[in-house]
């Protein structure tokens, strides 16, 4: 993983978002993401139309080749997990402050990183992963 800072436009977008899973907004908002799936260990997935205008729009600002051809998940991690890529190829934007367990402030919120392996995150994290089609 190679973390490159978000552009501001970039980082704008990202904070709205998160302010949209209920997890971890800070105040109460009308406009949340709808819940796709829950699992039982706690791990959600989320999705909605309000949610996927705000995905393309980050997409949009983000050096993913032929962006109508790759897909995206929203998950919050209730429990730490290792996030299946069986393309070993992406981007991971993190929603949250210690999404993955490294030391390296670049790879927490405010970047985004390239990804070709299976991520570990932490638990009671979100995070954003474009992959191909």
């Amino acid at each position: 993983m190679n973390p490159q800072k978000l552009s501001p436009a970039a980082e704008a977008i990202r904070l709205r978002i998160k302010e949209m899973i209920p997890e971890l907004s800070r105040q109460t908002v009308e406009s949340h993401a709808k819940l796709l799936k829950a699992e039982k260990s706690g791990n959600n997935t989320y999705g909605g139309d309000l949610l996927a205008k705000q995905i393309s729009l980050l997409s949009g600002e983000l050096p993913i080749p032929d962006p109508e051809n790759w897909g995206w998940r929203l998950l919050y991690f209730a429990v730490p997990t290792t996030v299946g890529n069986t393309r070993k190829r992406g981007f991971l934007i993190p929603l949250s402050e210690k999404t993955l367990p490294t030391q390296e402030e670049a790879t927490q919120e405010g970047f985004y990183m390239e990804i070709t392996t299976d991520p570990q995150v932490n638990s009671q994290t979100a995070a954003i992963i474009f992959v191909p089609r």
